[in-house]
C-alpha cells in the first residue's frame, strides 16, 4: 500500500494512492474482489504440512498453495516478489513500514529439522530489507509486529508520519505465512475451529471442503 500527502493552501490530507494484494483468491485486487463477489471460499484443506495424524482438530486454512521455496529462501520472499509486481512506481525517498507476525517462520521450521534454509528470512527485518532493496528505497524501513493488529498499526503509523510532515510518501508492506509453527501454536491454545469463520452469514448451513 502506497500512501501520500496531498497539500493545498487550505488543507493537508493523507490518501492511499495505490495498493496491491496476494491472497488465496488471486494475485491482484481484481481477482480478490471477483472471488469475494462470487462467494468463492478461500478456506480450504491444508496441503502445506500434514494435519491428518490426529494432532490437530482443525485441518483447514486460507493458505496460498503454489508459493515456492528455493535456494534456501522462505516462501515469504516468493509472496513478496508477487506483491511488489502489482505495485506502481514508489518514490525512492518513501518511508518504508512493514508488518508481520512471524516473518519467514517456514525457514525456522527447516533449520530445526536440519534442512537448508536462509536464517536471515526468519528475522522480522527481512521483509523491509528485501522490499527496500528490490524497490531501491533510500530508507532502511521499520517493522511492526503486534500480533493480529500489525497491519492496522503499520498503516496508522504511516499516516502519522505523513500528517506530522516527517514523510511525503510511505510504503506499507505486510505479509505472513500459514506455517505449522503458527498453526500448532493456535491449536495448542484451542483457538482453531474445524469449520471456517462466517461473519455476517445469515444462513447457518453445514460446510464441506471444496
Amino acid at each position: 500500500m502506497s500512501v501520500h500527502n496531498l497539500k493545498n493552501k487550505e488543507s493537508s490530507r493523507v490518501v492511499v494512492t495505490d495498493s496491491a494484494v496476494v491472497t488465496t483468491l488471486g494475485n491482484n485486487l481484481d481477482s480478490l474482489w471477483q472471488g469475494l463477489m462470487s462467494g468463492e471460499n478461500a478456506i480450504r484443506p491444508i496441503t502445506r504440512f500434514p494435519v491428518d495424524q490426529g494432532h490437530y482438530k482443525a485441518k483447514i486454512a486460507a493458505h496460498i498453495h503454489d508459493l515456492k521455496s528455493s535456494g534456501g529462501r522462505s516462501m515469504l520472499q516468493d509472496l513478496l516478489d508477487r506483491l511488489l509486481l502489482g505495485m506502481g512506481p514508489v518514490p525512492s525517498d518513501a518511508a518504508l513500514i512493514t508488518a508481520t507476525i512471524k516473518s519467514g517462520a517456514d525457514n525456522l521450521e527447516s533449520v530445526c529439522r536440519g534442512k537448508q534454509a536462509d536464517f536471515q528470512d526468519v528475522l522480522l527485518s527481512s521483509i523491509a530489507d528485501n522490499a527496500g532493496t528490490k524497490l531501491d528505497l533510500s530508507c532502511n524501513g521499520i517493522c511492526v509486529s503486534a500480533s493480529c493488529a500489525s497491519s492496522t498499526i503499520a498503516v496508522a503509523h504511516g499516516a502519522g508520519l505523513i500528517e506530522s510532515g516527517r514523510a511525503a510518501a510511505v510504503l506499507v508492506c505486510c505479509g505472513d505465512l500459514i506455517t505449522e509453527y503458527a498453526f500448532a501454536g493456535f491449536s495448542a491454545l484451542k483457538a482453531l475451529s474445524p469449520f471456517p469463520c462466517r461473519p455476517f452469514d445469515r444462513d447457518l448451513v453445514s460446510w464441506r471442503p471444496q
